[in-house]
Order: structure tokens, then C-alpha cells, then sequence
């Protein structure tokens, strides 16, 4: 009996080229080896469907007329695909390939591809979080959160620039916490929040999940209180975002914990690859009529061998530095699986016990004056001998920061009154400058009670509050551990089966990804990588990863 295939949009079925159903396939990539970086997957197929009046009409306005070069496209339009009455992709979408003058190409999504598909490619700064208070009141609202926007204690200078900040001088600090934290699942639930028709299950993830944090450092109010300007209060979280596209955040977010989006009836489940160890085994019959390839190397796939961080000079903590190797006769001896766009953060050395994080959003220039200075006690100003080489916003050991400059540089104010009118002799003075370098993740970790500088006076957070860390949790060996172990296990000394099966409709819709199957043949359990071409009543071909023991 032939097989029935119905393409349907809308409620309504297209009009198909006679043979279609025989020639028409489904492949799906579960876990690409090969594609850990990107993460894409699951199902597309190009079909050419007739140009009949019926399918004109399905189209409708979707459909580029033939002398139309300049078509604008219209984006993606939903479909279904039955086989023989049976829903073989209920949940998936097309958009308009090719149009020639009897027919129009559509090339069909499914499955996860329709999540990572649709993802934006706009910044996630075009998110919309709500507005929050740069006062003392408002900050310290934010040093105990949980979600969207939080303060922790935190070092905001490099370990480098730390060290040539004396302790001792006044205002020394200038703004460092001009800065904040977004938690990278709030910011998830926002992208999540923006698709229509999907929903999402987070509650695989684990503890770490809900903890991750990027830093947002904020130039823009630390010129303004260098240079004496008014400081903005009303600070909308999204303009201090790092700039990377929500659909390379979700990828990145998904690299740290080796996690695996599974799309299934319009909802998007989120997994961890070593769910595989754990999970319900299914059993699976190879077809024993075609034959077997069995390959015990990786060299088929563009893989190599360490996962890292992103390279920063400025990280100085050498077991941060975060790769580690995979050791296999069968891969290159260097090179890169997995390569993050975050930058890892160094241990802080101003706090004791030295544990909260430096996310190096600043780094501070060190300079030796020429001039001597004469403040007048009990007020804001002061005289030099010479005229002073520095700038408005310049932080002078002994005095403090510079609020203004009169036009020969030879007098100005300070931010902070006097209280003696000893002169400083050429003082050493340092001056801020943005690093530039926001795509740092900590860990958001609970702690006590800290103190924060604010245009000069100094306030405490909520008791108790949260501190920026990175953990070992966070340390790409302790990553490999907890999250990877299983992938790199089976990279080790690789066993991999391409074979047949055959798999009905009603078991291709129930098929989980992620959950091993027992090869009887082989008395072993896999994982299924791919399966390629299934079509009703023939053998697909399937590619098996065996599952270490």
C-alpha cells in the first residue's frame, strides 16, 4: 500500500507533485558531535510543491510573484506533516525557498531547529528590564536578589590596578561599584518570554543554573563622577548590557553546564547532556538485512580536543585557566571542542578573607605629580606651585579626586573638605579608565553584610546579602566533571555504529533524544546521534554513540 503524506498550513492540505510521499524523508540530529558550538539540530527538508490554484490560495500573500526580484520576505508560516494520518511533525514551520514558474520550493523546520531558528538575533540589551534607583536606597535594594538585577560585593578594578591603589587615600574607591550584575536565567526567561506557541521547562536544571551572572559595568556614571557631573538615578538595566546576541547568550548559557534544548508537543524542555546516564533505557532493534559500519575515531567530524574560556591577559589565577585536555589516540593533540565567550573572573585581593570576585571592569593608571600641593583646611580647595599635569577626575594620593581646574591648573577643588592645610609634596596620582571587557560570569554566592562608596559616602548593604564569586564549580576541570564527563568519555576511545532500523510513525513522535538505548547485538547501551531519511515502512539509517561504562 502506498504511503499517504499530507503537508498541511493553516488547517489546509497542499496539492503535492505525485511520488512525493516516497521521496519524502525526515532526519534528525539529536546531539550533533560535531556542532557543539552552535547546538543547532533535528529536522529540515526541502519539498517543491506544484503552483495549482490550490496551493496559490494556502500562500496567499506569502507567495513572491515570478517578475518580483525584490520580494520581501515574509518570514516563517506554520505547517504540519502527516504520513498515513499519523502527525509525523506537528509543530513546524516553512519558509519560501525557491519559485520557478510551476513551482515554489519550501523548505520545512522542526523540532529544536524551529526553537534555535527563531531565536533573535538582536542584543539582548533589546530586552526590557524594569528600571531601577542608583541611590543608596536603591542599590542596597539590590545586594540580596535573586533574580534580574542584582549588586553583590564585588571588585570592580584589575588585581593589577588594585595593587597600586594606596589604602590610605581619600575617595580612593571613586565609584568602583559603578557597576551591576544581570543573572543570566532572568535574562533566558526573557528571551523564552518572547516566542509565541512555545513554552519552556527549566526544571531539569540544577542549583548553578539559577547562580550564573554577567557583569554590567557602567562608564557612563563613572565619567559622570569623575568629572563632577550630576550622576543619573534612574538606570534602566538593559543599556549596560554586554553586547552579544540572545540567540549567542542562550548558546553560551548552554555551553557552561553542557545543556541540550529538546523540543517536543510546542515545548521546549531544557536537559543536561549527562541526563543520558540516568535515563530510562529504550530498546532498539537494528535491521540485520543491511549492513553495519562500525568507526572508532572522530577524525569524520571537525573535533579536536580541550574546552577553554575565552583568552584574557588580564586574568591572572592560573587554575582558572581552564582548559583541560581529552585524552584520545583517535583526536588531534590540540586544538578546541568548546570555546566560551565569557571570560572567567580573578580572585579580588582587596577584601580578607579574599573571596569575592574581580570582574576588571577598570583599570587605573598610576602617575608621579611634579607639583606641590597647598589645601586650605576646612574647604574643598587648594593651590599647587607649578601648574598640575593631570586632569579633572584624577584621584591625587594625599588630597583626593579633582572636581575642578582652574584655567593655568595651578588651583581647583577637591570632592571632599580638607581637615588639614599641610602641603603634599609631588604626590603620586591615579587616574580610572574603562576596560571595556563586560562578558565576565561569576557566580552569585549568599554572604553578610558589606560596605559601598557612593559620590563619596560610604553605606552598607543588606544583611544578609550576595557576593560575586567564581567558584570551582565554575573551573573548567570541575565543569568536565560535573556536566561533561560523559561526552568525554565517549570521545576517549570512541565506538560508533552507523546501522538500520526501522521506526513506525507513533515511535518516531514518542523517540526521546536523550535517553540511552540497549543494543542487544553488542550487549551495550547508546546514545543516538542521528537518524537519517526515516520514511514509513523502510529502514532508517541510524548513528549509535556507545555510552562509556
Amino acid at each position: 500500500m502506498a504511503n499517504k503524506l499530507q503537508i498541511l498550513s493553516n488547517g489546509n492540505t497542499f496539492d503535492l507533485f505525485e511520488g512525493e510521499a516516497e521521496r519524502f524523508y525526515i532526519t534528525y540530529q539529536i546531539h550533533d558531535l560535531s556542532n557543539l558550538q552552535t547546538r543547532n539540530g533535528d529536522f529540515s527538508r526541502r519539498v517543491s510543491l506544484p503552483l495549482t490554484s490550490r496551493n496559490k490560495d494556502i500562500l496567499g500573500a506569502a507567495l513572491p510573484t515570478i517578475s518580483r526580484f525584490d520580494s520581501v520576505a515574509v518570514g516563517t508560516i506554520p505547517c504540519e506533516i502527516l504520513v498515513n494520518d499519523m502527525p509525523a511533525l506537528s509543530d513546524s514551520y516553512f519558509v519560501i525557498d525557491t519559485q520557478e514558474e510551476n513551482s515554489v520550493t519550501i523548505q520545512i523546520f522542526g523540532g529544536i531547529s524551529k526553537f534555535y531558528s527563531d531565536v533573535p538575533d538582536l542584543p539582548i540589551s533589546a530586552l526590557s528590564f524594569t528600571a531601577f534607583d542608583w541611590t543608596p536606597t536603591g542599590i542596597t535594594s539590590k545586594t540580596d536578589t535573586t533574580s534580574d538585577v542584582v549588586i553583590p560585593d564585588a571588585q570592580w578594578v584589575t588585581n593589577q590596578s588594585e595593587r597600586l591603589l594606596p589604602s590610605s587615600s581619600p575617595n580612593i574607591a571613586e565609584m568602583n561599584e559603578a557597576g551591576f550584575f544581570i543573572y543570566c536565567h532572568s535574562v533566558l526567561t526573557k528571551i523564552f518570554a518572547g516566542f509565541t506557541g512555545l513554552t519552556f521547562d527549566t526544571s531539569a536544571m540544577d542549583a548553578q543554573y539559577s547562580k550564573y551572572a554577567v557583569a554590567c559595568a557602567m562608564p557612563l556614571l563613572h565619567d559622570q563622577y569623575t568629572n563632577g557631573d550630576t550622576i543619573t538615578t534612574t538606570i534602566n538595566p538593559q543599556d549596560y548590557f554586554p553586547d552579544i546576541s540572545q540567540r549567542d547568550f542562550i548558546r553560551e548559557i548552554f555551553k557552561l553546564q553542557n545543556i541540550v534544548a529538546v523540543e517536543a508537543n510546542n515545548v521546549v524542555t531544557l536537559k543536561y547532556f549527562k541526563g543520558l546516564e540516568t535515563a530510562t533505557s529504550q530498546n532498539l532493534v537494528l535491521n540485520t538485512d543491511n549492513t553495519k559500519t562500525i568507526y572508532n575515531t572522530f577524525k569524520t567530524y571537525s573535533q579536536t580536543n580541550e574546552l577553554k574560556y575565552s583568552d584574557d591577559d588580564i586574568v591572572e589565577g592560573t587554575d582558572y585557566d581552564s582548559s583541560f585536555l581529552v585524552n584520545s589516540e583517535t583526536l588531534p593533540l590540540s586544538g578546541t571542542i568548546i570555546q566560551s565567550k565569557f571570560f572567567p573572573c580573578d580572585l579580588g585581593e582587596a577584601l580578607v578573607p579574599n573571596v569575592r570576585s574581580t570582574v576588571a571592569a577598570w583599570d587605573v593608571e598610576y602617575f608621579k605629580s611634579a607639583v606641590n600641593f597647598h589645601p586650605s583646611s576646612g574647604t574643598l580647595n587648594f593651590t599647587t606651585n607649578h601648574p598640575f599635569e593631570g586632569n579633572i577626575g584624577d584621584i591625587v594620593t594625599g588630597i583626593g579626586r579633582i572636581v575642578t581646574l582652574d584655567a593655568t591648573k595651578e588651583s581647583g577643588t577637591v570632592s571632599t573638605n580638607f581637615t588639614s592645610s599641610t602641603s603634599v609634596n609631588i604626590p603620586p596620582y591615579y587616574r580610572y579608565k574603562s576596560n571595556g571587557r563586560t562578558m565576565q560570569v561569576v557566580s552569585i554566592e549568599d554572604a553578610s553584610l558589606y560596605n559601598m562608596h557612593y559620590n563619596g559616602v560610604v553605606f552598607s548593604s543588606n544583611q544578609p546579602a550576595k557576593r560575586a564569586e567564581f567558584t570551582t564549580a565554575m573551573k573548567w576541570d570541575n565543569l568536565k566533571t560535573e556536566y561533561y564527563q560523559l561526552l568525554v568519555d565517549s570521545m576517549e576511545k570512541p565506538f560508533i555504529i552507523k546501522a538500520w532500523i526501522n521506526i513506525p510513525t507513533i515511535s518516531l513522535l514518542t523517540l526521546n533524544p536523550l535517553a540511552p538505548v540497549y543494543v542487544e547485538d553488542y550487549n551495550a547501551y547508546f546514545y543516538i546521534n542521528k537518524l537519517e531519511q526515516w520514511r514509513l515502512n523502510t529502514s532508517a539509517r541510524v548513528e549509535l554513540i556507545e555510552i562509556p561504562i
